[in-house]
């Protein structure tokens, strides 16, 4: 998870969800138009593989078993990812020792979000969903083979429409 955060107020702005990011996710910021983007702040949440004992062949063998976060807070994080609680209705800040804390917010409405915030946000959604699909992103080398097959399919279209006109004609 990658909570962005305006690091003067503690106020959360938005959350990117998840164990591992792309590169987009880690260069991404979520923030309101008005705030400045010296302002936000945001903070990846650390975690650690789970391991799990399995018996292999009469030996036990510790195998990987997904990821759990890192952190003093987890069971609060869980609850969050379960939607027991609303990550909004608290804030972030850095403590003296440059731990992470939590606390609740006040009451108050948020400003919108930028439009170049939104444009990450469903530029993040969008690539999700490519991995989801196990679509992936066309590169320079496969758009090339394409357009040579396209001509290839034309050149064919071309001698068989001229075979078509022969006949006829």
């Amino acid at each position: 998870m990658i909570i962005h955060y305006n690091n003067k107020t503690g106020d959360i702005y938005g959350t990117t969800n998840g164990r591992i990011h792309s590169k987009l996710e880690m260069k991404s910021t979520i923030r309101p138009e008005k705030i400045a983007e010296e302002d936000i702040s945001s903070y990846i949440v650390p975690h650690k593989a789970k391991k799990k004992t399995v018996t292999v062949e009469g030996k036990k063998v510790k195998v990987g078993d997904g990821f759990r976060y890192d952190v003093d807070f987890d069971e609060f994080l869980y609850d969050m990812e379960k939607r027991k609680l609303k990550i909004f209705d608290f804030r972030i800040f850095e403590d003296m020792d440059e731990n992470m804390v939590f606390d609740e917010a006040p009451e108050k409405k948020r400003p919108p979000i930028s439009k170049e915030a939104q444009k990450n946000i469903d530029l993040e959604k969008a690539e999700r969903e490519r991995v989801k699909k196990g679509i992936k992103k066309p590169c320079v080398a496969d758009l090339e083979v394409q357009i040579l097959e396209l001509g290839v399919e034309l050149d064919k279209l071309k001698k068989a429409f001229e075979k078509s006109k022969r006949k006829t004609g």
